[in-house]
């Protein structure tokens, strides 16, 4: 009796055992395979999503204590998106009454998603609000769920966003789109190895340009306006901005041209801005000294048209420096005729018109100096004070510097180090292009546009050498001749002894003010005191 009793119990627990096992093996199966789908639907919903948007390197403002500013960066953020594999055909109806509402797709486009058994994910939402997230996420609803995705962000709006482009993610393909989001498309995008990018531009001199450009259209109501600063003996561009701008978080709205770097990829005729190069070059060729003489009769007859001065009077006998001083175009085509057609033309080439500086950003044009090609007088004349020829600012810039550095004219560049994931860094270092002018004639014509900025007052920092030309040019029209508008510009540098910045300001059809000196030099002479104050640089005199 007793060994049956035992038997019983034993049979009991081989019973429970396999009741418990079974239970057990059932709970995994459903597990491992019923709820596969749910799993694996899930997972390749999040790795297709992060397949559109790949990690992309960083884009950094500089600044003056090497403190980096995120200029371009990566952002998660939620989406909503149902795995249709996941869904079962019981619950399709609970889906479309609790969740499609909440959307603007229609019923027959819900339905199409949710057939779509091919797809491991579809995507309703790419930008829900924390109220949308929230009900999906208390729904609980199996196959709908909120994800998170990589978007580019840049966190400065505006600032700065013609050097940086945007990014594009047309057809499911991330692209940067002008600037250095195209540029260095290589890099940034590497999906394995995306690489980080420091700008040369100044985090806090770029908020201040642009402030200052803002100003500038608002004060004179004008059609737009450009603005330059760069380190002469480097090439290295500290700040770059144009008005109208764009914000690349919201680069569909923005018009092709806000897109396009007008400091790159725009041409205007230079004006008076281009007597300081002719007078450099003559002064380099030997043909003129700054003291030099010749008797202005405010015009000048040439191919059947007459030059004259921009104020039509007539100076008298006048120095190649009082040339400057007053502007005289006269005196530039005086200049000019000094060097001949030859060698004004070699220096126009040495200068860097004509021909692209090569700045690491994509979209640069060559300008037009095709006039100068004929050998015809009168084009070698108006030439001479910025007429007739097509220039970007960042080649007239440039070519101001390497009177600003000793003669030396540098490759302009926007990137100042990049660093890869394996921790190695790439430091872009400073590229002479040419020397253009000797250094005694560079120091000489440095010391005139010193001169120029004391005798025009408006562009003078007290204890400070300053250095400058300004230009005020008519915009040709397309049906030819010119129009009855202006472009203002003034080119300048401090301190002129031993320059630390160049700067260049244009402000395009300015209303109620005839002259640069009214709108653009101030702007200079503003700017130049933040920078004197910004680097520290004590005064020299």
């Amino acid at each position: 009796m007793h060994q049956f009793k035992e038997s019983w119990r034993l049979y009991l627990i081989e019973i429970l055992f396999f009741i418990v096992s079974f239970f057990l093996f059932n709970h995994i199966y459903r597990i491992s395979i019923e709820k596969h789908a749910q799993y694996s639907a899930r997972a390749m919903a999040q790795i297709d999503a992060q397949k559109e948007s790949e990690p992309r390197g960083t884009i950094f403002f500089n600044t003056r204590d090497r403190r980096l500013v995120p200029a371009a960066m990566n952002e998660k953020i939620p989406f909503i998106f149902i795995a249709p594999a996941e869904i079962k055909e019981a619950d399709r109806d609970r889906v479309l009454e609790t969740v499609a509402p909440l959307f603007s797709l229609s019923s027959d486009e819900w339905i199409e998603k949710l057939e779509d058994n091919r797809s491991h994910f579809n995507v309703v939402d790419l930008n829900p609000t924390q109220g949308i997230i929230k009900k999906i996420k208390d729904l609980k609803l199996r196959g709908v769920y909120v994800g998170e995705r990589l978007k580019r962000s840049y966190p400065n709006g505006e600032l700065g966003a013609s050097v940086l482009g945007y990014l594009t993610d047309e057809y499911n393909t991330p692209r940067g789109q002008y600037g250095v989001e195209e540029a260095y498309q290589k890099q940034l995008g590497n999906s394995d190895y995306p690489a980080n990018i420091t700008l040369t531009l100044d985090y806090n001199l770029q908020q201040k340009g642009e402030q200052m450009l803002d100003d500038l259209m608002k004060d004179w109501k004008a059609e737009a306006a450009t603005l330059i600063v760069e380190d002469p003996k480097t090439g290295a561009i500290l700040a770059m901005a144009q008005k109208p701008g764009f914000d690349p978080n919201t680069y569909s709205k923005a018009s092709l041209k806000t897109f396009l770097n007008q400091n790159i990829s725009s041409v205007y005729e230079p004006g008076s801005v281009f007597k300081a190069l002719t007078f450099a070059g003559a002064l380099d060729a030997g043909k003129i000294t700054p003291e030099t003489t010749y008797r202005d009769t405010g015009s000048l007859f040439l191919s059947g048209y007459t030059i004259r001065n921009w104020d039509k009077k007539s100076y008298g006998i006048q120095t190649m420096v009082q040339v400057l001083e007053n502007s005289l175009n006269t005196g530039a085509a005086f200049i000019e005729k000094q060097l001949g057609p030859d060698l004004f033309l070699k220096y126009v080439k040495d200068f860097g018109f004509g021909a692209k500086t090569k700045i690491d950003l994509p979209g640069e044009v060559v300008g037009n100096v095709n006039n100068l090609k004929g050998f015809e007088q009168l084009h070698f004349a108006t030439a001479s004070f910025g007429q007739g020829i097509a220039v970007t600012p960042l080649q007239l810039i440039t070519s101001m510097s390497a009177i600003a550095n000793k003669g030396i004219l540098m490759k302009p560049y926007v990137v100042d180090r990049i660093e890869h994931e394996d921790g190695t860094i790439e430091i872009t270092q400073p590229s002479v292009t040419r020397r253009v002018l000797s250094e005694d004639a560079a120091k000489k014509s440095a010391d005139a546009l010193v001169s120029v900025v004391n005798h025009g007052k408006i562009g003078v920092v007290p204890g400070y050498r300053v250095g400058g030309k300004t230009g005020t040019a008519q915009i040709p029209s397309s049906k030819g001749g010119y129009e009855e508008a202006y472009i203002h510009s003034f080119v300048g540098f401090a301190p002129a002894d031993d320059p630390k910045f160049i700067v260049l300001i244009k402000l395009v059809r300015p209303v109620g003010a005839p002259l640069s000196g009214m709108t653009v030099v101030p702007a200079f002479r503003e700017l130049t005191k933040f920078l004197l104050d910004y680097y520290s640089i004590q005064p020299t005199r």
